[in-house]
């Protein structure tokens, strides 16, 4: 069966031709990088959710190591300050990941029509939330580090969910 498409211009494109004996033909994807296109929309697969939960505690750590230790890398290192105080204490920090937590949570649930706009509002709630908590620590919490981190995680999760939008959809709302 020919129908005007060359088998050679579909396996560059990543895609081969199924012919059905009935005579239909559907695109099937094959290359990885589409294979992971077609993944986002459906449950986070385990590789997924491991990446978003890695991102997290590196955002987390972060923020505990610099109420810690402020500028330093431990309290060995000469510019560590015992008296340095960061703005915000460990429950700040469990309030944060609790909130990423809860967006996180939310996104690998979604099932069924209208998942976009399911997943902005849970990115929505999850920022308004850390902008709440971030002004409560006079806004020492979320630093440009943490602020990258969050919103790099963020995306990277709305896409895994389902989400396709380029750019950083947080910037409407965040105020960190």
């Amino acid at each position: 069966m020919n129908f005007g498409l060359p088998n050679q211009a579909l396996e560059r494109t990543g895609l081969s031709r199924w012919v059905w004996p009935w005579g239909f033909w559907f695109a099937h994807i094959s290359s990885p990088v589409a294979q992971l296109y077609w993944s986002f929309g459906r449950v986070m697969t385990p590789r997924q959710k491991s990446q978003v939960q890695e991102m997290k505690r590196a955002a987390i750590e972060d923020m505990v190591s610099y109420m810690k230790y402020g500028g330093a890398d431990s309290e060995k290192d000469p510019d560590y300050d015992p008296t340095f105080d960061a703005g915000y204490t460990q429950k700040h920090v469990d309030r944060c990941a609790k909130i990423i937590s809860a967006y996180l949570d939310a996104l690998g649930g979604m099932r069924g029509s209208g998942k976009e706009r399911k997943i902005l509002s849970e990115a929505k709630k999850a920022v308004l939330g850390l902008n709440k908590l971030n002004k409560e620590c006079d806004g020492s919490l979320i630093e440009t580090d943490q602020r990258e981190q969050i919103c790099k995680l963020m995306i990277i999760a709305a896409k895994h969910a389902g989400l396709r939008y380029d750019g950083d959809f947080t910037e409407e709302w965040r105020e960190w």
